[in-house]
Protein backbone atom coordinates (compact mmCIF):
# COMPACT_ATOMS: atom_id res chain seq x y z
CA UNK A 1 0.00 0.00 0.00
CA UNK A 2 1.28 3.75 -0.40
CA UNK A 3 0.96 5.96 2.53
CA UNK A 4 -1.89 7.95 1.81
CA UNK A 5 -4.22 4.66 1.64
CA UNK A 6 -2.67 3.73 4.64
CA UNK A 7 -3.30 7.41 6.37
CA UNK A 8 -6.98 7.28 5.18
CA UNK A 9 -7.60 3.97 6.27
CA UNK A 10 -6.14 4.66 9.81
CA UNK A 11 -8.64 7.44 9.82
CA UNK A 12 -11.70 5.08 8.77
CA UNK A 13 -10.86 2.55 11.73
CA UNK A 14 -10.07 5.34 14.39
CA UNK A 15 -13.56 6.49 13.60
CA UNK A 16 -15.86 3.53 13.25
CA UNK A 17 -13.93 1.04 15.21
CA UNK A 18 -12.24 3.09 17.76
CA UNK A 19 -14.24 6.05 18.54
CA UNK A 20 -13.69 6.15 21.80
CA UNK A 21 -10.09 7.23 21.16
CA UNK A 22 -11.25 9.27 17.93
CA UNK A 23 -12.86 11.50 20.79
CA UNK A 24 -9.53 11.83 23.08
CA UNK A 25 -6.82 14.41 22.19
CA UNK A 26 -4.09 12.24 23.43
CA UNK A 27 -4.57 10.67 19.95
CA UNK A 28 -3.05 11.74 17.04
CA UNK A 29 -5.58 11.60 13.86
CA UNK A 30 -2.50 10.78 11.73
CA UNK A 31 -0.33 7.68 11.01
CA UNK A 32 3.68 7.68 10.66
CA UNK A 33 6.38 6.04 8.67
CA UNK A 34 9.27 5.39 11.30
CA UNK A 35 12.45 2.98 10.60
CA UNK A 36 12.29 0.16 13.59
CA UNK A 37 13.55 -3.06 14.07
CA UNK A 38 12.58 -5.08 10.97
CA UNK A 39 10.27 -7.41 12.51
CA UNK A 40 7.67 -4.96 13.81
CA UNK A 41 5.24 -3.77 11.38
CA UNK A 42 3.74 -1.45 13.38
CA UNK A 43 4.16 0.34 16.67
CA UNK A 44 2.92 3.08 18.81
CA UNK A 45 4.89 5.37 20.53
CA UNK A 46 3.93 9.03 22.70
CA UNK A 47 5.45 11.90 20.78
CA UNK A 48 4.39 15.49 22.06
CA UNK A 49 2.09 14.14 24.27
CA UNK A 50 0.14 12.18 21.78
CA UNK A 51 -0.37 8.07 21.29
CA UNK A 52 1.14 8.11 17.54
CA UNK A 53 0.74 4.98 15.58
CA UNK A 54 3.77 3.96 13.15
CA UNK A 55 4.37 1.58 10.36
CA UNK A 56 7.55 0.31 9.32
CA UNK A 57 8.96 1.73 6.43
CA UNK A 58 10.28 -1.69 5.56
CA UNK A 59 6.95 -2.92 5.09
CA UNK A 60 5.09 -0.10 3.50
CA UNK A 61 5.92 -1.77 0.23
CA UNK A 62 4.79 -5.38 0.93
CA UNK A 63 1.67 -4.95 3.45
CA UNK A 64 -1.62 -5.42 2.01
CA UNK A 65 -4.62 -3.48 2.94
CA UNK A 66 -5.81 -5.91 5.23
CA UNK A 67 -2.59 -6.65 6.95
CA UNK A 68 -2.44 -3.23 7.76
CA UNK A 69 -6.13 -2.59 8.80
CA UNK A 70 -5.26 -5.57 11.61
CA UNK A 71 -1.92 -3.97 12.35
CA UNK A 72 -3.32 -0.73 12.82
CA UNK A 73 -6.46 -2.14 14.66
CA UNK A 74 -3.66 -4.14 17.09
CA UNK A 75 -1.74 -1.00 17.80
CA UNK A 76 -5.01 1.30 18.69
CA UNK A 77 -5.94 -1.81 20.92
CA UNK A 78 -2.81 -1.13 22.63
CA UNK A 79 -3.47 2.53 22.99
CA UNK A 80 -6.83 1.74 24.61
CA UNK A 81 -5.66 -0.61 27.30
CA UNK A 82 -2.93 1.45 28.48
CA UNK A 83 -0.99 -0.53 30.41
CA UNK A 84 1.99 0.52 32.13
CA UNK A 85 5.03 -1.93 31.13
CA UNK A 86 7.54 -3.42 33.25
CA UNK A 87 11.50 -4.25 32.63
CA UNK A 88 10.60 -8.09 30.17
CA UNK A 89 13.93 -9.84 32.70
CA UNK A 90 11.78 -9.23 35.35
CA UNK A 91 9.18 -11.46 36.33
CA UNK A 92 6.15 -8.79 36.80
CA UNK A 93 7.82 -7.39 33.13
CA UNK A 94 7.74 -10.49 31.29
CA UNK A 95 4.28 -11.21 32.42
CA UNK A 96 3.33 -8.10 31.73
CA UNK A 97 4.62 -8.05 28.41
CA UNK A 98 2.60 -11.01 27.33
CA UNK A 99 -0.44 -9.94 29.01
CA UNK A 100 -0.54 -7.27 27.00
CA UNK A 101 -0.48 -8.49 23.44
CA UNK A 102 -2.24 -10.97 24.42
CA UNK A 103 -5.09 -8.82 25.49
CA UNK A 104 -4.33 -6.31 22.43
CA UNK A 105 -5.13 -9.40 20.22
CA UNK A 106 -8.49 -9.83 22.21
CA UNK A 107 -9.23 -6.10 21.89
CA UNK A 108 -8.78 -6.38 17.91
CA UNK A 109 -11.00 -9.65 18.09
CA UNK A 110 -13.72 -7.50 19.92
CA UNK A 111 -13.34 -4.96 17.01
CA UNK A 112 -14.27 -7.53 14.21
CA UNK A 113 -17.61 -6.38 13.91
CA UNK A 114 -17.29 -2.49 13.80
CA UNK A 115 -14.20 -2.92 11.52
CA UNK A 116 -16.00 -5.20 8.77
CA UNK A 117 -18.30 -2.13 8.43
CA UNK A 118 -15.34 -0.46 7.01
CA UNK A 119 -14.46 -3.25 4.46
CA UNK A 120 -15.52 -2.90 0.72
CA UNK A 121 -17.34 -5.78 -1.25
CA UNK A 122 -14.20 -6.59 -3.31
CA UNK A 123 -12.12 -6.73 -0.58
CA UNK A 124 -13.48 -9.01 1.98
CA UNK A 125 -12.37 -12.35 0.85
CA UNK A 126 -9.01 -10.94 1.18
CA UNK A 127 -9.76 -9.68 4.95
CA UNK A 128 -11.24 -12.80 5.68
CA UNK A 129 -8.19 -15.01 4.84
CA UNK A 130 -5.94 -12.11 6.51
CA UNK A 131 -7.73 -12.68 9.96
CA UNK A 132 -7.90 -16.32 9.68
CA UNK A 133 -4.39 -16.70 9.40
CA UNK A 134 -3.70 -13.33 12.01
CA UNK A 135 -5.51 -15.41 15.04
CA UNK A 136 -3.91 -18.74 14.29
CA UNK A 137 -2.01 -20.63 16.56
CA UNK A 138 0.94 -18.31 16.82
CA UNK A 139 -1.38 -15.57 17.90
CA UNK A 140 -0.03 -13.70 20.64
CA UNK A 141 -3.00 -14.76 22.60
CA UNK A 142 -1.77 -18.07 22.92
CA UNK A 143 1.09 -16.75 24.35
CA UNK A 144 -0.88 -17.11 27.93
CA UNK A 145 -1.21 -20.45 27.16
CA UNK A 146 1.89 -21.75 25.41
CA UNK A 147 3.55 -20.35 28.71
CA UNK A 148 3.22 -22.81 31.08
CA UNK A 149 6.13 -24.35 31.54
CA UNK A 150 8.07 -20.62 31.68
CA UNK A 151 5.29 -19.68 34.71
CA UNK A 152 6.04 -22.69 36.43
CA UNK A 153 9.61 -22.07 36.65
CA UNK A 154 8.94 -18.80 37.77
CA UNK A 155 6.65 -19.49 40.45
CA UNK A 156 9.23 -22.14 41.34
CA UNK A 157 11.04 -19.09 42.60
CA UNK A 158 8.62 -18.13 45.62
CA UNK A 159 8.40 -21.87 46.60
CA UNK A 160 8.78 -21.35 50.06
CA UNK A 161 6.31 -18.65 49.73
CA UNK A 162 3.60 -20.41 48.02
CA UNK A 163 4.31 -23.65 50.51
CA UNK A 164 3.11 -21.24 53.47
CA UNK A 165 0.41 -19.25 51.43
CA UNK A 166 -1.21 -22.55 49.50
CA UNK A 167 -2.35 -25.81 50.12
CA UNK A 168 -0.30 -28.38 47.71
CA UNK A 169 -3.48 -29.80 46.71
CA UNK A 170 -4.86 -26.90 45.41
CA UNK A 171 -1.10 -26.00 43.84
CA UNK A 172 -1.87 -28.84 41.80
CA UNK A 173 -4.44 -27.12 40.02
CA UNK A 174 -2.82 -23.97 39.72
CA UNK A 175 -0.17 -25.44 38.20
CA UNK A 176 -2.18 -26.31 35.17
CA UNK A 177 -3.83 -22.96 34.43
CA UNK A 178 -1.73 -20.56 33.17
CA UNK A 179 -3.92 -17.94 34.23
CA UNK A 180 -3.55 -18.47 38.00
CA UNK A 181 -0.19 -18.46 37.24
CA UNK A 182 -0.04 -15.03 35.85
CA UNK A 183 -1.96 -13.89 38.72
CA UNK A 184 0.08 -15.17 41.66
CA UNK A 185 3.03 -14.10 39.73
CA UNK A 186 1.74 -10.31 39.64
CA UNK A 187 0.63 -10.68 43.33
CA UNK A 188 3.86 -12.16 44.69
CA UNK A 189 6.22 -9.58 42.64
CA UNK A 190 4.19 -6.35 43.56
CA UNK A 191 3.92 -7.60 46.86
CA UNK A 192 7.13 -9.58 48.34
CA UNK A 193 9.46 -8.53 45.31
CA UNK A 194 10.10 -8.98 41.69
CA UNK A 195 12.30 -11.79 40.61
CA UNK A 196 15.40 -10.37 38.29
CA UNK A 197 14.86 -13.45 35.48
CA UNK A 198 18.67 -12.66 34.24
CA UNK A 199 19.85 -13.28 38.28
CA UNK A 200 17.39 -16.28 38.29
CA UNK A 201 17.45 -20.28 36.91
CA UNK A 202 14.05 -18.86 34.71
CA UNK A 203 15.06 -18.24 31.14
CA UNK A 204 14.04 -15.80 29.28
Amino acid sequence: MDFDGIQELYVRILRFAYPELYSRGDVARSIELADFPETWPARYVKKNNKYVVQINKKHIDEITKSEAILHIAHELAHIKLGLTLGRVDTASGLVLDVLDEALAELVLLAKLPRIVEIIYEGEFADFVKAVAENFGVENPAYNVFGLKERFRGILNEYKDLIGKLIDPSHMKSVSKSPLAMVALILIFAKKYGDIHLKKSRVKL
